[in-house]
């Protein structure tokens, strides 16, 4: 019926119905690519476009280069949209780069990637760090205008790759500085993570307070280093290169008054005012090592008064300079290496022999039996006498001489155990390893 165009006539029962038949649905049913083509057209999804990609005729009619947006490569899962995705570099390398992982979770190896997408083994963890430092940046807050400094090809991949080796609060530094001087070199890049990397391990060097955790004054203080290890011509390059880098003012003075030269900031504002010559101070911060190395003993006479009278203070010394203080105005004290047994006497002192021949020794037979001999004394352990340590007892009219703590009677006075017995350096033989000896 000519009333009935568009329309569809159902019985059911007694009653009839007619229903408006859509001329789209006929166009559907008959022509399906025409179909898929208006989805693509209303906006389909990327998944769709790569399917469409894959239909013959469907990439010549399609597909066309293009970089999608960032995060429109995340909805693509599958290993071979991964693969395809890299293989074509699409998006930046930070939005193929975060692929590579997934694809080695699926069973690639570099090698295999590599032949696959033609990015070598070096190139692929190159990405994969650097996407991780871009992350990391991304976490301290850096906005995303910055971030586009490092959107060039694989070369910003290359110079956030040589900040991995900092802290997450030292990237965000470092690249902030990097994109300052706008260094488009890994190289660079790489100087300005291992100058901040140096200035933080190096907390006792000399020089270091001059300096500030700023990356110019991290890069000036590295140079200032390697300065110190160059001859003349070599270290003036050296300084004038620090000097470049040099941000607070305490490190130019520093740097300028190694040169010999005026700071060329303070010579502008000084300039027409009379100059003075400036006073400086160098302050030297001692090492563990060279405070260790040494103590200070007294050194007493040969017979019981003095030995007594000497003070006996601990060979550690006081406070963090390890200074030794005196009761009374001792005039005699010998350096002596800080050996074990010198370390943990309580109350050692030394006492100077002049003939070795006054305490019965065994020597060697080429030592000169009558070169000056010091005997280190403990006084501080005589209360609790030891079977089978030596000590030095005052004999009758003044003298000195050894017992065996087994031989020692009540009616001895001991002065203190003893240590070790010390002959003067330049013997008979310096090299020869020391001989143990043994009392008579």
């Amino acid at each position: 019926m000519a009333g009935n165009a568009g329309m569809e006539v159902h019985a059911l029962g007694c009653c009839s119905f007619r229903i408006p038949v859509s001329p789209v649905a006929n166009i559907h049913s008959a022509a399906p690519s025409i179909r898929r083509g208006a989805r693509f057209a209303c906006g389909s999804s990327l998944r769709d476009r790569l399917l469409l990609s894959n239909t013959p005729g469907g990439r010549d009619a399609f597909y066309q280069p293009f970089r999608p947006p960032p995060g429109v490569l995340e909805s693509v899962v599958s290993p071979e949209q991964q693969l395809e995705i890299v293989r074509e570099r699409r998006g930046q390398w930070h939005d193929y780069g975060k692929h590579i992982p997934g694809l080695m979770r699926s069973g690639y190896t570099p090698a295999s990637l590599d032949e696959a997408t033609g990015l070598t083994g070096v190139e692929q963890n190159q990405i994969v760090v650097a996407c991780q430092v871009r992350d990391t940046l991304i976490s301290t807050g850096m906005d995303a205008k910055s971030l586009e400094f490092f959107d060039f090809d694989v070369g910003g991949a290359a110079i956030l790759y040589e900040l991995r080796i900092l802290s997450a609060p030292q990237r965000r530094v470092a690249a902030e500085y990097v994109i300052e001087r706008a260094m488009g070199d890994s190289k660079a890049a790489r100087d300005v993570a291992r100058a901040l990397k140096d200035f933080e391990r190096r907390k006792r060097e000399f020089g270091r307070e001059f300096f500030s955790s700023d990356p110019g004054d991290c890069l000036a203080f590295w140079w200032y280093r390697q300065s110190k290890e160059l001859k003349d011509g070599e270290r003036e390059d050296a300084l004038r290169k620090a000097l470049e880098f040099a941000t607070s003012k305490s490190a130019r003075s520093l740097l300028s008054s190694s040169l010999g030269e005026k700071d060329p900031v303070e010579k502008q504002a000084l300039a027409g005012k009379e100059e003075k010559p400036a006073k400086m101070v160098s302050v030297v911060r001692l090492e563990y090592g060279e405070t260790a190395g040494l103590v200070m003993l007294p050194v007493a006479d040969p017979d019981a008064s003095s030995i007594k009278a000497a003070p006996s203070g601990g060979a550690l010394g006081e406070g963090a300079f390890r200074i030794h203080r005196s009761s009374t105005a001792w005039r005699g004290w010998v350096p002596l290496p800080g050996w074990k047994p010198v370390l943990a006497a309580v109350s050692p002192i030394t006492i100077l022999f002049p003939d070795a021949r006054e305490l019965r020794l065994q020597r060697k037979k080429s030592d000169d039996p009558s070169e000056e001999l010091l005997l280190l004394v403990d006084k501080g352990t005589v209360s609790e006498i030891k079977a089978g340590s030596i000590y030095l007892v005052a004999s009758g009219g003044g003298g000195l001489s050894l017992e065996s703590g087994k031989d020692l009677h009540e009616g001895l006075e001991v002065l203190g155990e003893v240590l070790l017995a010390l002959s003067p350096p330049g013997g008979s033989d310096e090299q020869e390893d020391e001989t143990q000896m043994d009392w008579d």
